[in-house]
């Protein structure tokens, strides 16, 4: 959070002086005032402490200090939030700008200066748990010595951001700079094999988790696996990985990805969901979704979220065209139509060719959604949906989700932009869209302009376009251009949204 890192370091500290008038101007109201969308709201002070850990999850840094200045007993309340209950309060620290503001209360702290100190929101010494990103996470060991130093009793630190596991690393050794590095393996090495442990003995536990493997490095829990796969690296595509070195992380969201050096699809990875009590969100990146997973993931009420990429688990037939039909079985046999607890589900294709003959541009172009709809009839759970799949050449073909009303989001193939405008004029449920620009394959032309000109002269609930992108074609750059033209002269209430990843 951009905002954390100034706020961390200046604003707690800059408003010491009016920290305090305002505790003495309010010592005696017994109401706070909160303004939210411009409106001023009274509450008594038993109401606002309901509301306060509320608050203090949808808020930033510096709207719980500005909320905190109120009244000399709200300081008090968020800083007892932040300090005593930081378990239950999901507010990101980034942590180079929280090493900057724990070390200027620590030394206050050592120099007993008292009167300093008493005015952090943050409290070093009473603080038992806390939310932090972290940019590299080889210096995880480095930042819990230091944690442990200025917060002398802090029991947990949660990790926001997205971390790569090392829970199946082999030999490893801390540098002298505190940052974990990987010893080159050596042939016999397996009875001498030592797991990782990403949580520093459960000091950690982490939101977001990156299983990335290839050839050299897989996803190993245990001796036994090592052993039976060294025999034959065949049997790893196949083989039945436990992934129970998960189990210590309890992450909430987890990627699965091959790199792309020696990168190996695992084909039998279902396990993982055995050890998905914290799991709420699983996104492939660039590993095949089994049939078999999909139908085990349906099946599971914590699971809210699903990124896949289909392909066939029967290898005797070789590569199947993935094809609506297909689609439509995947789905229909892991009983989605039946689902009530997934509130997203986005999917692509992972293989792009039936032969070499064959683009995934070309095969798309014969992917109707019709028959997928008729799994979502009764489904009431879905707000986010990724058609990125399918082609639709006219709105009529999207009619279906008229009845779909919790469905906000979409996710299309950017060759699908006029008819998903076009339905959103019918359909006021859809308030965003998200592609990735990049995918644009379509020509330019005047009636394409019309179109998207004429949308958002007429737009009134569409509220945000999302574009990621990670190259630049021409076709792309030119509407990327178009479009950010025609918003930016419409005047619409639509925001575009551009978010640059690595490919």
């Amino acid at each position: 959070m951009t905002s954390n890192n100034k706020e961390l370091n200046n604003n707690n500290n800059n408003n010491n002086n009016n920290n305090n008038n305002n505790n003495n101007n309010n010592n005696n109201n017994n109401n706070n005032i909160i303004i939210i969308n411009n409106n001023a709201i009274t509450l008594n002070h038993f109401i606002f402490k309901e509301v306060s850990i509320f608050l203090a999850n949808k808020s930033t840094f510096k709207e719980i200090l500005e909320y905190a200045l109120l009244s000399k007993k709200s300081f008090e309340i968020f800083k007892n939030i932040l300090s005593y209950n930081g378990n239950i309060c999901s507010i990101e620290f980034p942590f180079s700008s929280l090493k900057d503001y724990a070390s200027k209360n620590y030394y206050n702290l050592h120099r007993n200066n008292t009167s300093t100190y008493k005015f952090k929101l943050l409290q070093n010494k009473e603080t038992k748990y806390l939310s932090i990103s972290i940019k590299n996470e080889r210096q995880l060991h480095k930042a819990k010595l230091y944690l442990k130093m200025v917060f002398p009793n802090l029991k947990r630190v949660n990790i926001i951001n997205k971390i790569k596991t090392k829970f199946n690393l082999n030999k490893y050794y801390i540098d002298e700079e505190g940052e974990i590095i990987q010893e080159e393996e050596e042939e016999g090495d397996d009875e001498f094999f030592q797991f990782f442990d990403d949580t520093f003995n459960n000091f950690y536990s982490f939101e977001r988790v990156c299983l990335n493997w290839n050839i050299n490095n897989l996803p190993y829990s245990t001796l036994d696996e090592i052993k039976e796969i060294r025999v034959n690296l065949l049997k790893a595509m196949t083989y039945p990985f436990s992934f129970s070195g998960i189990e210590k992380l309890k992450p909430r969201k987890v990627y699965f990805n091959s790199n792309n050096n020696y990168s190996i699809h695992l084909y039998n990875i279902d396990s993982i969901l055995n050890y998905s009590s914290t799991i709420r969100t699983i996104k492939f990146q660039n590993s095949p979704s089994t049939p078999l997973f999909i139908k085990k993931a349906l099946s599971k009420p914590n699971i809210k979220s699903l990124s896949l990429k289909l392909m066939c688990q029967d290898e005797s037939k070789g590569i199947q065209v993935i094809d609506s039909d297909f689609a439509y079985k995947v789905f229909k046999d892991a009983a989605l139509d039946e689902n009530s607890t997934l509130n997203r589900l986005v999917f692509k294709s992972i293989y792009h060719t039936k032969d070499n003959m064959n683009s995934e541009d070309n095969l798309r172009s014969f992917r109707d959604p019709m028959l997928f709809f008729t799994l979502l009839k009764s489904n009431s759970s879905l707000n986010t949906l990724g058609l990125e799949f399918f082609n639709f050449k006219n709105p009529n073909q999207l009619q279906p989700l008229l009845e779909l009303v919790n469905i906000k989001t979409l996710y299309i193939h950017p060759d699908n932009i006029l008819p998903t405008l076009l339905h959103c004029l019918d359909n006021p449920n859809i308030q965003q869209l998200k592609f990735q620009i990049d995918n644009f394959t379509n020509d330019l032309d005047p009636h394409s302009e019309e179109v998207i000109n004429g949308f958002f002269k007429m737009n009134n609930t569409l509220k945000k376009i999302v574009l990621t992108k990670t190259t630049t074609t021409i076709n792309s750059k030119q509407f990327l251009k178009l479009l950010k033209n025609i918003i930016k002269t419409s005047k619409t209430n639509c925001k575009l949204i551009i978010k640059k990843v690595d490919q």
